[in-house]
């Protein structure tokens, strides 16, 4: 029966106090990589809201980040009212040529069917 215990877990038969350094190294490797994407993605955001700021502020003027937001969903939700009381318009021309349309269609059927009764009548 085999013991695992007799088993040597370093690393390619390296003593384990040259591998804890390998795992320091690594360990502060992903650390350095996770902090230059951490800084990538505050950067990134901070971008977008220069971005934004420079749409909503007026003369120059310095807002926080939350008047920022609070300025752009405002404008977003004028848009996207303005953008539905043009489709309920629209909406409403399509409903008014339906109509219409079905109107004429009856009649046209309506004709068709009197023209063919007054045929055989004959």
């Amino acid at each position: 029966m085999d013991d695992s215990s007799d088993v040597d877990d370093s690393m390619d038969g390296l003593p384990a106090s040259s591998g804890m350094k390998g795992d320091d190294d690594a360990r502060k490797h992903a650390r350095a990589q996770h902090n230059a994407l951490e800084r990538r993605r505050r950067d990134n955001i901070k971008a977008m809201y220069g971005c934004l700021e420079g749409k909503v502020a007026k003369g120059g003027e310095k807002l926080s980040r939350a008047a920022i937001l609070k300025s752009e969903k405002q404008a977003r939700i004028a848009e996207l009212r303005e953008l539905n009381q043009r489709l309920c318009k629209e909406t409403e021309i399509l409903r008014a040529r339906k109509k219409e349309a079905e109107s004429t269609q009856l009649e046209d059927d309506t004709t068709s069917i009197q023209q063919r009764i007054n045929g055989e009548a004959e």
